[in-house]
């Protein structure tokens, strides 16, 4: 039969395309045969006919050449008969229609070169047409252990990956690549040990037990990631792949490794600083994000002691002349501390230094401190840095290990990274307990001047109900008697007349008045009769449809939250009055659970959303009453479409803030 065409590739790019031309084969049949594509495969494929090649891609031209090649020169390893010709496979898979997957040996090439083939009839039961696709290997094909002994170990041993046959424990065959991977001089030095020894007690199962139970062909392992030991004991990383084959008439193991150590290295070494810029990402997110000083500390700590793979750790935070110092937080203590101690002059003069040190039980830096805080954490080393903001030292950062290890470079730049964090971390909390003590007392103030407020507006109402109302009354009644003792016509009974009728509506303006400063029905039945009353005077007063709706609000609450409730809807009801050009208000009190909410809402002529009018002194008023117990007050409000006051104050504790 004519020759057929034939390409070399390396064996880790046979399989894929092989295995992509082989599929396309099979979906385009015979049709491919009237095509041109089969060209472009970059996979040698040639089309037999009977006993002749009558057609052959490129990849085969550039192989061979346009020569024709006979099929005679090419054979199939097999155990049983050494080989057998490569045309009698052929023949046969033409008589059954079947494929043919296998390996061939050109022998006429020096050195042999071995192939991967793949035959498909196009035509079962019509005609002889097959095409046959090859793949050429350099020697390290898996397909290579099925050779004879003598050709396998010619291939085998020029392979450059490295490759072991094993049965069980015991190593049949190891190239020369395999023991200079394991650090041996020779093979056979290779062969004479347990193998299964220079492997990982984890990866050693995967080698033994029934693996050799299986059938010749089957893969065991295809890209795994093990690990061994060289003859001198350095760790490597392998990617192994195996499989059950026939060596010498007896089921083996076949092995082929790949020393990976340093790439595996570089990724190990890729991954922990991943992980330690996460680790520092994370703390950075809640030094800003975070404004609780035990959250921040704790998530500095525990990264303090995982990053640098310690046992315990503190964060120290030192008055200004450095006589004092604070435990702030600690991670993973085994005894309980005094917060706060006075500090020898011994460790002062360590962390005054502001220098990354180490101390170890008997080294000359050790202090009683330090020896105390060792015994009581069981610390044999502990690595101190300072914490500083500018040239003023405010603290340190200490970290400790209950086995003795020494902490790297790496572990102890971290440690400088942590310190620095740790530092701006204290000073933003620092900066914003200053805020939230000011204002705090400016609550408070705030708080006070209210109260003051409340109070003199009852001193007042009490006064002008008590002192001027009673004037009023007894100037009346002079008149009256004044009345009854001038003639009964005249101008002077007129002015009397008159003079009443005055002091009448100078009467009923001081009740008001007074009614107005401090309402009495506020002090004695509470927010909502107060309400109640105080819509119905405004209705009555200015013409304006007003009602009030009480929802579930049936007891008292804190006197000073039932008159800031009160007082938000007397400033909501005058700006109706002022402003609004409204002919309808509802006022709405909600009780629920934990909170109270207060809705004043008017049919009114609204206001644009770029108005100015949330910053009025009447608004801030009455924000300003509802944050005093923690609460919120919302204005919405559009042209045309009325005004919405909303008042949100929680009540599960009705102190003012």
């Amino acid at each position: 039969m004519d020759g057929q065409t034939l390409v070399a590739l390396t064996a880790s790019a046979v399989i894929v395309p092989l295995a992509v031309a082989v599929v396309w084969w099979r979906r385009s049949g015979a049709r491919a045969l009237s095509s041109a594509s089969y060209h472009k495969s970059p996979v040698p494929t040639v089309i037999l006919e009977t006993q002749r090649v009558t057609a052959r891609n490129a990849a085969a031209v550039r192989l061979f050449g346009d020569s024709d090649i006979a099929l005679s020169r090419f054979i199939i390893p097999s155990r049983a008969s050494g080989s057998i010709p490569a045309s009698a496979v052929i023949e046969e898979a033409v008589r059954n229609g079947q494929e043919w997957t296998g390996p061939l040996i050109d022998s006429h090439m020096e050195p042999a070169r071995v192939f991967e083939g793949h035959l498909i009839p196009l035509r079962p039961g019509r005609s002889a047409l097959l095409h046959l696709l090859v793949a050429a290997s350099d020697g390290t094909d898996l397909r290579t252990s099925s050779l004879p002994m003598d050709g396998a170990s010619a291939l085998l041993a020029g392979s450059t990956d490295s490759i072991v046959v094993l049965h069980g424990d015991r190593v049949l065959y190891a190239n020369a690549t395999a023991a200079q991977l394991f650090g041996y001089e020779r093979p056979e030095e290779l062969a004479s040990v347990d193998f299964l020894a220079s492997m990982v007690s984890s990866s050693r199962p995967v080698f033994g037990g029934g693996v050799l139970e299986q059938e010749p062909g089957t893969v065991v392992l295809s890209h795994a990631d093990i690990r061994g030991y060289t003859r001198t004991g350095r760790l490597l990383d392998l990617d192994v792949n195996a499989r059950i084959i026939t060596w010498n008439g007896v089921k083996a193991l076949e092995v082929f490794l790949r020393d990976v150590t340093e790439r595996k290295s570089l990724e190990r070494e890729q991954a922990l600083w991943r992980w330690e810029q996460e680790a520092l990402s994370e703390i950075d997110r809640k030094i800003v994000g975070v404004a609780d000083a035990d959250t921040v500390f704790a998530a500095i700590l525990q990264h303090a002691v995982s990053l640098v793979q310690g046992d315990w750790a503190g964060l120290l935070t030192l008055d200004e002349d450095h006589s004092r110092a604070v435990w702030r937080m600690m991670h993973g203590a085994i005894a309980v501390a005094e917060s706060e101690m006075v500090m020898d002059e011994a460790f002062r003069g360590i962390i005054i230094r502001q220098d990354q040190t180490a101390v170890e039980p008997g080294a000359e830096q050790i202090t009683p401190f330090l020896k105390d805080l060792h015994v009581r954490e069981q610390l044999r080393t502990s690595v101190w840095s300072p914490l500083s903001i500018g040239t003023e030292l405010i603290g340190s950062l200490a970290v400790g290990f209950r086995s003795r290890r020494e902490p790297g470079q790496r572990e102890l730049r971290l440690l400088v990274s942590l310190a620095e964090k740790s530092a701006i971390a204290l000073m933003n909390i620092r900066q914003y307990e200053r805020v939230v003590a000011r204002e705090q007392e400016l609550e408070r103030l705030s708080i006070s001047r209210v109260e003051a407020q409340e109070e003199e507006r009852r001193r007042i109402a009490k006064e002008i109900h008590d002192g001027i109302g009673q004037m009023l009354t007894a100037i009346k009644f002079n008149l009256e008697i004044l009345e009854d003792s001038v003639a009964s016509s005249g101008d002077a009974r007129e002015r009397i007349t008159e003079m009443k009728n005055l002091l009448d509506g100078l009467m009923r303006e001081a009740r008001q008045m007074s009614y107005t400063l401090m309402p009495s029905v506020l002090d004695d039945f509470g927010l909502a009769p107060a309400l109640q009353m105080l819509c119905e005077q405004f209705r009555k007063k200015h013409a304006i449809v007003t009602t009030f709706q009480n929802h579930g609000l049936t007891s008292r609450l804190h006197r000073l939250l039932e008159v800031s409730l009160y007082r938000i809807v007397q400033e909501a009801l005058t700006n109706v009055l002022r402003h609004a050009a409204a002919d309808t208000v509802t006022v709405q009190i909600i009780k629920r659970a934990d909170r109270i909410r207060l809705i004043i809402e008017d049919n009114g002529k609204g206001m644009p959303s770029s108005s100015s009018f949330g910053h009025g002194l009447g608004f801030v008023s009455m924000r300003e009453r509802a944050s005093q117990f923690g609460g919120t007050l919302r204005v919405d409000s559009s042209p045309g479409e009325g005004t919405v006051v909303s008042v949100d104050v929680p009540i599960a504790d009705s102190e003012p803030k």
